[in-house]
């Protein structure tokens, strides 16, 4: 039978010694218990006794759906803003969904939540399941995000103007730049545009200096669930990468790439649909333009090829050639 509660590591030391000791003199009467017994064995944890250090480590690298460090503390503070200082159960996650202004990230984080507290033996997996049955505790699907703007061959314009913009803002600041730039001649995600900056490894860029272009080896960047193949650009454009370090951390360069966040708020920058995830939705409307086939599009965005899998170095290879109808008519210079 698995213990209750946390581990000293895991869990304030005050919140388990009662426990502990109820369970060993149940376990000493009585060695086989019922799962409806083996369920009154577990305390109601509280979420302040929670090791969040240890709760981020389930979450990044323990946990089937991992997810990366930055979204997993953004989420832990989700849970914290409303269950701080409460006992974990049924009606404080019911009260919290309702307090909370964010439902969908709230439902998200009790998931992980409450998979964490299955793992690490504080509840039953009967008692785990039985709360993930609760209505309020279904995943909530986002609605597909339309941006028309970013469709039309006019947003090629607005992606020339942004570019004046962040270096008039930002007086030029070459990572915000290459960064602004690297999402835009590859459609990258722009935590893997941030990352692939600041880990940038000469060794994983392939060159075809016949084409002028260029691609960097993402798959390592990418994730199980957020996955990347390359980040495809121009050849002039990869020679000026580098590894940068000591920089800012990657909200604030998200923030400098959406005019919509600076201050003082300019009608033309309130107005504008740019930032680092619309750009991603104008890329493959932008490849599908100049007439690059829907396959190469997903290859490029690091989308599922579905069936032609095994025809994946054919696409590899090929990938070359489609991005060459591009690669010299993007809406800004290398």
């Amino acid at each position: 039978m698995p213990g209750a509660g946390f581990e000293p590591a895991t869990m304030r030391s005050s919140a388990v010694e009662t426990t502990k000791t109820e369970i060993y003199e149940k376990e000493a009467i009585k060695p086989e218990i019922t799962e409806t017994q083996y369920k009154t064995t577990y305390s109601k944890p509280k979420f302040d006794d929670i090791d969040k250090e240890d709760f981020i480590r389930f979450w990044t690298s323990e946990r089937k759906q991992k997810t990366n460090v930055n979204r997993a503390q953004k989420l832990y503070n989700v849970l914290k803003k409303v269950l701080n200082g409460k006992e974990i159960s049924l009606d404080s996650l019911r009260e919290g969904f309702h307090n909370t202004t964010n439902k969908k990230d709230y439902v998200n984080a009790v998931r992980v939540l409450l998979d964490y507290l299955r793992n690490r033996k504080v509840i039953s997996r009967q008692e785990y399941e039985d709360m993930l049955e609760v209505d309020f505790l279904t995943p909530i699907k986002s609605e597909p995000e339309i941006v028309p703007e970013a469709t039309k061959e006019e947003a090629d314009k607005d992606i020339k103007k942004a570019l004046e913009w962040i270096k008039e803002k930002w007086n030029n600041d070459e990572f915000t730049v290459n960064f602004f730039k690297l999402i835009v001649f590859s459609g990258i995600r722009d935590d893997h545009a941030y990352k692939l900056l600041t880990t940038f490894d000469q060794a994983n860029l392939e060159i075809n200096e016949k084409l002028g272009i260029a691609r960097y080896r993402t798959m390592k960047i990418g994730t199980k669930i957020k996955r990347s193949f390359y980040a495809f650009m121009p050849l002039e454009f990869a020679k000026k990468l580098k590894r940068y370090e000591n920089v800012l951390d990657l909200s604030t360069y998200r923030n400098r790439i959406n005019p919509k966040q600076w201050k003082p708020k300019k009608p033309e920058w309130r107005n504008t649909w740019i930032n680092g995830h619309n750009i991603r939705k104008w890329f493959p409307n932008f490849l599908k333009r100049h007439g690059v086939e829907l396959i190469y599009r997903k290859f490029f965005m690091g989308h599922s090829i579905g069936e032609v899998i095994e025809h994946y170095e054919n696409i590899e290879q090929n990938s070359w050639k489609e991005y060459a109808k591009v690669v010299d008519r993007f809406p800004i210079e290398p």
